[in-house]
């Protein structure tokens, strides 16, 4: 529906309620990267919580992906 900033709002709503959710992350990361934003932090955040491929594709290599 074209409604990224009102989406990136009510993530930040999200993740302030439960810090501790992965996808709250990945989605908002993903969500700053369509608007031109710097996402990679969330999706960092995202990744360190769970794994995912989808946040492993997102930051873009291994390389900047951090080793627990």
């Amino acid at each position: 529906m074209g409604k990224y900033r009102e989406a990136l709002n009510s993530f930040d709503s999200a993740i302030e309620r439960n810090s501790n959710y992965f996808e709250y992350y990945l989605i908002r990361g993903l969500l700053k990267k369509k608007l031109g934003m710097n996402g990679r932090s969330d999706l960092q955040k995202s990744f360190d919580l769970l794994p995912t491929q989808e946040a492993h594709d997102a930051l873009g290599s291994t390389s900047y992906i951090r080793k627990r």
